[in-house]
């Protein structure tokens, strides 16, 4: 029998969140006595909550002490992108990270869409700051990217230009933007990226912010309010003008 996705993180019980935790083998003796609601958050897009587990005296190894849930709304702004965004991030969870090494996302233990309501995962792109989980005191461990559920084959340029020039004014963007992406130009050489030296990377990022105008639009399109969009064209027609890509347009 398919299982449907869940409505609420009231749906969660330990039986159920042990039958899940069970189906990967490193936690196959994982049995969970208490599921605590720590918190939740309802966004434009989905409803959030993070959970507290507590397990029987007899816990694997890396088994999770607390876990992420995210689900869609009931209604929602952008409805209409709810159940393509949806596939996709199940799809990213399934089968994209899977096949990574070592990526910066949470470890996924369940990822569910109902074709007939659209509605996504029990638990997780766009590249912001706001969609990345920081370890809690700054210094240990790694970054993790959630919201997965815009991901497509592209250029690493459009994630940075999302990042920069879609959220940044432009006093914060012209402090940090150079900076940041010479540093990422030098990780790509440090992990064997070869013969794309930081102009190549710059004429990407420019071409990336081109294509970045499309954004607001798509936005305003699916029905999501000028509180998101209106802000990201007008940064987006800032950073344009003060990256000269009038004159990168004019060679197509």
């Amino acid at each position: 029998m398919a299982r449907a996705p869940l409505s609420s993180a009231a749906e969660i019980t330990p039986g159920w969140l042990t039958e899940v935790l069970r189906r990967h083998e490193s936690l196959a003796g994982a049995s969970v006595t208490d599921v605590a609601v720590e918190s939740t958050t309802t966004t434009l897009l989905s409803a959030i909550a993070t959970l507290r587990i507590t397990y029987a005296l007899a816990v694997p190894a890396g088994a999770p002490r607390r876990l992420f849930l995210k689900m869609s709304k009931d209604e929602e702004a952008g409805a209409a992108r709810r159940p393509f965004a949806a596939r996709k991030e199940v799809a990213f969870y399934r089968t994209i990270a899977p096949a990574m090494t070592d990526p910066p996302v949470p470890r996924c233990y369940d990822a569910i869409f109902d074709d007939a309501t659209g509605e996504p995962p029990s638990s997780t792109a766009t590249a912001h700051v706001w969609n990345v989980l920081y370890p809690k005191d700054g210094l240990t461990g790694g970054v993790n990217i959630i919201d997965w559920d815009n991901w497509r084959p592209a250029t690493g340029a459009r994630d940075l230009v999302y990042m920069m020039a879609v959220h940044w004014y432009p006093e914060r963007r012209r402090r940090f933007e150079h900076e940041l992406l010479l540093r990422y130009q030098r990780e790509l050489e440090a992990h064997g990226v070869a013969a794309y030296d930081m102009d190549a990377l710059w004429r990407d990022y420019r071409l990336a912010l081109i294509q970045s105008i499309a954004t607001p639009l798509s936005q305003a399109a699916i029905g999501l309010p000028p509180l998101i969009w209106w802000g990201h064209l007008e940064r987006i027609m800032l950073a344009y003008e003060d990256l000269d890509c009038e004159a990168l347009m004019s060679e197509f």
